[in-house]
């Protein structure tokens, strides 16, 4: 049965696969394309990728292939079964992968969004770490800070433009990179400025002007998120504080731990 169906020029072939591997659906994505006539097709099973065929190829490189693809009408079909498995890397990597083995096109600024977008990283380290990428792309994360535009980000890299276009393009195709962070992990986590029994021995250096609003406003009910807006600080510059003030022991994590650990530690 037919759940899903749509237009390649509407939705970007690596976006569509990293959605239908987020909802987990069992199932067949089916690509056809008119001009010229051919098709083509990836199976998702158990949160993951499994095969793909565009002929001629089958497996890794028939996703390669797929995405080049930049026209033509799809369907997912939800249910089927591939008649054997052919993948067995981690989609992430398979996209970086392509997008690597495309890395010459010329126009991959042309592909990004406007300068002017403000980026914003990933910070689910479980996802970080199941992905592969070189030296100049982490070079690239760090400079990534929910203030910098791509055009601030591509000037500071100390890299030629087209070559940081590309690599940032690559880094946004595998979802490390985005334009609109998810900040549901920043409602879940809850902290509270630590009380000691005996008064602190006085610290040599004061508390940076954002560490001691931060501790002023934990009480205990606020969010990190609810923090944030009120501070109106970027999510970079909350999370380095908050890691700071809880590995120093003046803030405690009163409810979302497993987010903190997950995203922010």
């Amino acid at each position: 049965m037919a759940i899903m169906q749509g237009d390649l020029g509407d939705y970007a072939l690596p976006e569509l696969l990293q959605f239908l591997l987020t909802v987990r659906k069992k199932g067949q994505l089916l690509i056809e394309c008119q001009e010229p006539p051919r098709s083509a097709s990836v199976y998702f099973a158990g949160g993951r990728v499994v095969h793909a065929y565009c002929p001629p190829d089958v497996g890794e490189q028939a996703i390669y292939r797929l995405l080049h693809w930049r026209q033509g009408r799809f369907m997912f079909l939800s249910g089927a079964s591939p008649e054997l498995e052919t993948i067995h890397t981690d989609l992430r990597n398979l996209l970086l992968e392509g997008m690597r083995i495309a890395d010459e096109q010329p126009d991959a600024s042309d592909q990004l969004p406007h300068g002017n977008a403000i980026l914003h990283a990933e910070r689910d380290a479980q996802h970080i770490s199941a992905i592969r990428i070189t030296v100049f792309q982490w070079r690239l994360l760090s400079l990534i800070d929910g203030r910098r535009t791509i055009a601030d980000i591509i000037a500071l890299c100390g890299r030629d433009a087209s070559d940081a276009s590309v690599d940032l393009l690559q880094l946004l195709h595998v979802g490390l990179v985005s334009e609109h962070p998810d900040e549901r992990y920043l409602s879940a986590i809850v902290a509270v400025a630590a009380v000691k029994d005996a008064p602190a021995a006085p610290s040599p250096q004061p508390l940076p002007i954002l560490s001691s609003r931060i501790l002023q406003l934990a009480d205990g009910k606020r969010s990190i998120l609810a923090i944030r807006d009120s501070l109106q600080c970027s999510d970079n510059d909350l999370i380095q504080e908050v890691r700071f003030l809880v590995g120093c022991g003046r803030l405690a994590i009163r409810s979302g731990q497993a987010e903190y650990d997950r995203y922010v530690r």
